[in-house]
C-alpha cells in the first residue's frame, strides 16, 4: 500500500540517519545540500553545524548553511586567524599576509637593533617599525652594494662586544628582519618626523639612512653627496629630504668624531666612504622589513 510504503521508508531513514544519503522524495537528507553535521568528533559536513556533540541541522533543511567554529568554516574554507580561530597572535595572518599589528616575540627583532637595545624612537608600541641604533662600522659606505650585507655577525651595536664595529658594515647594526632605512619614503611610512630619534637630554647624535642626494637635494637612487638622516648633530636638511632633518658633510664629520666622511677629495661622495669606528654620537636608522 502506498501509505505503508512511505511509513516504512521513513522508518528506515530514521534508523540509518548517519548514512551519507537517505531520501524518500529526492530531497531532505541530501549531504550536498546540508548533510549530517558533526558529532562528538566535531567534524561537520558541508553546510552542517560542527562540534556541538550532536547531529547537525543539515538533513531536514536542504541548502541550510552550517555555522563556522574555531577550526573551520561553514563552506570548508580555513578560518581567518585574525578574527579568531586559536592562532597565535605573533603568527597572525590576514588573507595570507603578516599582520602588521601582531607583536614581535623576539626581543632582538622587536628592538630593531642587533644588540637588542634602541637609542632612539624608544617607545616600541608607538614606533614598532623604526629604531635609532647606535654603534660603529669600519667597512666604508652607506650606499655601496657591500654595505648592504652584514659581515660581522651583527655585532656592531654599542651594547655588543664590538661597539666600535671592527670589521662590520652598517647592516650589522640592524636586527634580523630589519634593514638600514633606504630612503625618505622608507622613514616616512614609519614615522612622520624625526622627533624621537634623539630623546630629550641625550648627547648630540646622528642616525644615518641610505638616502641619496645630488647637491643638497634628496634624489631617488642617484647621488652620493652627504649622509642624510635624523638627529641633533649636523646641519639642517634640505626641504626635499623631509622627514629627515639633518645631514653630515665631510666638513661636519671632521668635527664630529668618530664619524669619518673623507676629506676635500670626497666632498661629493661622503655616502660611499663614511665610516664610524666608535659607538658615540649615533649610528643608523633601522626600518622593519
Amino acid at each position: 500500500m502506498p501509505g505503508r510504503t512511505a511509513i516504512a521508508s521513513a522508518g528506515v531513514c530514521l534508523a540509518i540517519l548517519a548514512l551519507p544519503s537517505c531520501s524518500t522524495d529526492g530531497s531532505g537528507l541530501d549531504p550536498g545540500a546540508g548533510g549530517a553535521g558533526g558529532g562528538a568528533a566535531g567534524s561537520g559536513g558541508v553546510g552542517g553545524s560542527r562540534g556541538d556533540g550532536g547531529p547537525g541541522d543539515g538533513g531536514a533543511s536542504a541548502g541550510t548553511t552550517g555555522t563556522p567554529d574555531a577550526s573551520g568554516t561553514a563552506d570548508g574554507s580555513p578560518p581567518n586567524v585574525r578574527d579568531g580561530g586559536g592562532g597565535n597572535s605573533a603568527d597572525a595572518v590576514l588573507d595570507g599576509r603578516p599582520d602588521a599589528a601582531a607583536p614581535d616575540t623576539d626581543p632582538m627583532s622587536a628592538a630593531g637593533c642587533s644588540d637588542g637595545t634602541r637609542e632612539g624612537f624608544l617607545d616600541v608600541a608607538l614606533f614598532p617599525r623604526i629604531a635609532a641604533c647606535a654603534g660603529g662600522w669600519s667597512l666604508p659606505g652607506v650606499v655601496t652594494p657591500a654595505s648592504r650585507t652584514p659581515v660581522c655577525g651583527r655585532k656592531g651595536g654599542d651594547s655588543s662586544a664590538n661597539p666600535d664595529g671592527l670589521a662590520c658594515s652598517v647592516a650589522d647594526l640592524c636586527a634580523v628582519g630589519w634593514h638600514v632605512c633606504d630612503s625618505i619614503i622608507d622613514v616616512a611610512t614609519r614615522s612622520a618626523t624625526c622627533e624621537g630619534a634623539v630623546p630629550p637630554g641625550s648627547p648630540e647624535a646622528f642616525y644615518a639612512t641610505r638616502q641619496t642626494a645630488v647637491g643638497t637635494a634628496c634624489m631617488v637612487a642617484i647621488g652620493e653627496n652627504n649622509i642624510h638622516g635624523c638627529g641633533t648633530l649636523g646641519v639642517a636638511e634640505d626641504v626635499t629630504c623631509a622627514p629627515l632633518n639633518r645631514r653630515l658633510s665631510h666638513e661636519v664629520c671632521g668635527r664630529a668624531a668618530p664619524w669619518e666622511c673623507g676629506g676635500e677629495r670626497e666632498s661629493s661622495v661622503e655616502a660611499s666612504v663614511v665610516r664610524k669606528p666608535g659607538s658615540a654620537r649615533g649610528g643608523v636608522l633601522c626600518c622593519k622589513d
